[in-house]
């Protein structure tokens, strides 16, 4: 079977968009480690991120084609935990728990062992 990866932040949710409401600043070019900088695991934001729904459609036209459906996304190494439980609670809401294969890594360069 063929499989497909997505990418959670910037692909499944807006990032951008996400940080921009719960800050009311729009995202700081260039920043990183923003979840440690703005505390937003405290601020719920992996819960509170706008889904895309073209991405959200895609995995669903591509699921019924035949393909499979996984997700690689990094989930940092500040508080890593809490932030895969609140990614995997975000795409419960949006409807696609039905997706198996998730997979999360510390760093976005580890995604390269995946896919």
């Amino acid at each position: 079977m063929r499989r497909v990866f997505f990418d959670l932040d910037g692909v499944v949710f807006d990032f951008v968009a996400g940080f921009e409401s719960v800050m009311g600043v729009p995202i700081p070019s260039g920043s990183k480690d923003l979840v440690e900088s703005y505390e937003l695991v405290d601020r719920d934001f992996f819960l509170r991120l706008p889904a895309i729904d073209d991405a959200v459609s895609l995995m669903y036209r591509l699921r019924d084609a035949g393909f499979e459906i996984a997700i690689l996304s990094s989930a940092g190494d500040y508080r890593y935990d809490e932030v895969v439980a609140h990614k995997l609670a975000s795409l419960a809401a949006i409807g696609l728990d039905w997706v198996e294969d998730v997979r999360f890594v510390e760093h976005s360069y580890e995604k390269a062992l995946y896919a």
